[in-house]
């Protein structure tokens, strides 16, 4: 506006205003909160932040970021999964994600705000029970074990918390909590004898035995009905071998007609006098058999050595056997087991002493006196 002599004049001035960064975005609510299940899809839109910043230009223009690695978020202010989330980390039937979720502007210098972000995640039957320490159980029992006795106690949990329950597989796939044999507690996993069991079933359906367990867990986790998870373990049950029998020379009775050994002294190269052999139903070591000689201790005579693993009977070295003083020679042989606590078998039998031309007749005096009658009948 400009005046002279009374008069005036003027023109338009336009005056331009340049922003200053003085305004950081503000969220449109210090804490966003929302629901979802933990099979929400990775990627899809959880929820929207929104902000407002009162400058303009770049100083208005917003940036994101959140503090959680398992969430992103995009310019546009969704949050989503980056991965699968879960719910199953606390004996809960949800979880809450708690994270911050920052908003910048591209001002100079840039000014941010911040607001807290619940994602509260419900649970899902989403997971099968895991079988543990393994899926694979091995397990003994003993061949006398009876009816009722504890076999193998099979465990699995469940990721989602959910109640389990055992059974069966048949070679049908049907489900059974008995088999001819065994049975299984439903909630604890426990496989036993079943009632009326004894020793001979086991052992006349053969061993070992193969038996499939199934692991089901009830959906008892989650507020929202899903489908039943199911997981499969194997069991293989031996039967364990008892020492309940003892050696038996089942041949014993003919060794005494068997058993010779010619008159002598045998220092080198001993014949085979005879061969014993005894037999142990057991097994394993229960089974396997060591020969000995059982001598009285008042016995200083040892006239026989035995070979403790072939039964093989040959006479001591240095030895005479004389049939004129001693005919026959007893001996006793013991057949051990290899058991724990080993049982032991007896065999007795005598050892016929061959006759040898090894004595000269002789007279029973060095001369003999006699006188008759020259009139004695000759003859």
């Amino acid at each position: 506006l400009a005046s002279e002599d009374g008069k005036e004049s003027s023109v338009p001035v336009d005056v331009q205003i340049t922003d200053v960064n003085d305004n950081a975005p503000i969220f449109s609510r210090p804490l966003y909160t929302t629901q979802v299940r933990e099979d929400f899809p990775i990627g899809e839109t959880i929820l929207k932040v929104h902000t407002e910043d009162k400058d303009s230009g770049e100083n208005a223009r917003v940036r994101y970021a959140v503090d959680n690695g398992n969430f992103t978020i995009n310019d546009k202010g969704e949050i989503s999964a980056k991965a699968r989330l879960d719910a199953d980390q606390f004996n809960e039937r949800f979880f809450i994600y708690r994270f911050n979720v920052t908003a910048t502007d591209f001002g100079s210098p840039p000014l941010s705000s911040n607001a807290t972000v619940h994602i509260r995640t419900e649970n899902t039957n989403d997971e099968a029970p895991v079988f543990f320490p393994t899926r694979h159980y091995t397990a003994y029992i003993a061949e006398d074990a009876q009816g009722g006795t504890p076999v193998v106690q099979i465990q699995a949990r469940d990721p989602d918390r959910d109640q389990v329950e055992y059974a069966f597989v048949d070679q049908y796939g049907k489900e059974t909590r008995e088999t001819n044999l065994f049975q299984i507690d439903k909630d604890t996993g426990l496989i036993k004898l079943r009632a009326g069991i004894h020793a001979t079933d086991l052992l006349k359906n053969g061993s070992p035995y193969n038996l499939t367990v199934i692991a089901r867990d009830d959906g008892s986790c989650c507020s929202t009905e899903s489908p039943q998870h199911t997981a499969l373990a194997t069991v293989l049950i031996g039967i364990e071998d008892v020492n309940n029998n003892k050696p038996e020379f089942h041949a014993c009775a003919s060794y005494s007609e068997m058993a010779k050994i010619e008159e002598g002294v045998y220092k080198k190269d001993p014949p085979v006098i005879i061969k014993v052999e005894a037999t142990d139903e057991d097994s394993s070591s229960n089974g396997q058999i060591v020969y000995s000689l059982y001598y009285a201790q008042s016995e200083s005579r040892k006239p026989f050595v035995i070979d403790k693993l072939t039964g093989v009977l040959t006479p001591s070295p240095h030895v005479i056997f004389d049939r004129e003083t001693r005919p026959r020679e007893d001996v006793t042989v013991k057949a051990t087991d290899r058991g724990d606590r080993p049982l032991i078998g007896f065999c007795q039998f005598s050892v016929e002493v061959v006759d040898v031309n090894d004595n000269a007749p002789q007279f029973d005096r060095a001369s003999y006196e006699t006188s008759i009658s020259r009139s004695e009948a000759i003859g």
